[in-house]
């Protein structure tokens, strides 16, 4: 991968690091949301590969082929294009994709085993060396090792500029971070595709997509989970094939979250021949990104989808109490769930046991299936 030599290279990274070419006003708000993308980036971070790879020039050529303020070469940007359609040269969408690319590549090093300390580092290296170089030493290979230098070195030097300052440069507990243990809002740019969404099927209420939403991401449209998870509601390639629709992306909000109400009524329909409460095992297959439910119960990561189900069945009884998602208010306060909204019971009082409100807000009557559990269905024989 062929980037900008700044045209020369530091002795050691100072505590400055190597200043670089000012960021473009224009790219900042995109630069900050694509570092979202996934724990191991940053804004910093981001911005000194954009600075490496072209200097912020939105028509940058390199000698491999690579365009546009990313440097990516036609091949990577097909992979990562962020949204169907989405202009070759639009520095949002180049900026989207190199992050999604970064997040890719550090969730393969992360499970092959690599050092969490040296992750950011190694998904540099494999960027510009290629994964399996890496791979097979866990290393930096010495082909890589002046990029990721440089890298590093305008990374330094942005975490302390103004419109990134305070944010994280080196390896730290951010790293490991998952989404938020606590529900908040819904922001109020999706409140209304939040409602839509749970009007498809008596099954699926809005208080329980935008349970989903925040325990799939946390509200981030950005976001690409380790395990392959895409946008605002994680969906996996499998299951976004099957509900969702042609043209559009998981990665766009306005997209994935009706999309999500679909696909949620069409796992809890076919899970109700299966299960007395279908709403938790729909939940666990839809996490686990399969379409046929009969492979849910011998999925290997279920103990972590039956986890994921009843985190969103906790999250259900914070968003039953808003009146714009069809809950009830002792007050007859008419908040609007959004970013400066409070329900009508104190912060931090979400039950950690489910209710029996049904559809409309927390979960169903308990039963016998664990949540998420998905019960066996009798072996069929061969000839079935």
């Amino acid at each position: 991968m062929a980037y900008l030599d700044p045209g020369r290279r530091p002795d050691r990274t100072g505590p400055t690091g190597t200043p670089g070419a000012p960021v473009p006003a224009t790219l900042v708000a995109a630069i900050g949301r694509s570092a979202r993308s996934c724990p191991t980036l940053t804004a910093p971070r981001l911005a000194g590969q954009l600075m490496t790879a072209s200097g912020f020039d939105v028509e940058a050529r390199t000698s491999d082929g690579g365009l546009g303020v990313a440097g990516l070469t036609d091949e990577l940007w097909q992979q990562w294009i962020p949204w169907p359609d989405a202009p070759r040269m639009d520095a949002t969408a180049n900026i989207a994709a190199l992050a999604h690319h970064m997040c890719d590549l550090a969730g393969k090093l992360r499970q092959s085993g690599a050092n969490d300390v040296l992750l950011w580092k190694l998904a540099l290296a494999a960027h510009q060396a290629g994964l399996p170089t890496v791979l097979a030493t866990n290393a930096t290979p010495v082909s890589a090792a002046r990029y990721v230098d440089t890298v590093v070195e305008y990374a330094t030097w942005y975490a302390r500029q103004p419109e990134f300052r305070g944010s994280v440069v080196g390896e730290s507990a951010a790293d490991a971070a998952t989404v938020s243990a606590d529900p908040r809002p819904i922001p109020d740019e999706f409140v209304d595709a939040v409602v839509s969404a749970g009007t498809r099927c008596p099954a699926i209420s809005a208080p329980r997509i935008a349970a989903q939403l925040m325990a799939s991401s946390g509200f981030e449209p950005n976001m690409l989970g380790g395990d392959g998870g895409q946008g605002i509601a994680q969906f996996r390639p499998a299951v976004w094939q099957r509900y969702g629709t042609a043209g559009q992306s998981p990665w766009d909000p306005m997209a994935a979250i009706p999309t999500l109400g679909r696909a949620m009524c069409g796992l809890t329909e076919e899970m109700s021949k299966l299960a007395p409460d279908p709403y938790p095992v729909a939940l666990s297959t839809f996490w686990l990104g399969l379409v046929d439910v009969q492979e849910s119960s011998s999925a290997p990561d279920l103990p972590n989808a039956q986890e994921y189900a009843s985190r969103v069945l906790q999250f259900v009884d914070y968003y039953a109490q808003f009146l714009q998602l069809g809950g009830e208010s002792t007050s007859g306060n008419q908040t609007s769930p959004g970013a400066n909204a409070t329900p009508s019971t104190p912060a931090g009082s979400v039950s950690s046991a489910p209710t029996s409100r049904g559809p409309g807000g927390g979960s169903p009557p308990a039963t016998t299936v664990r949540p998420g559990e998905v019960p066996r269905r009798r072996r069929r024989s061969p000839d079935t």
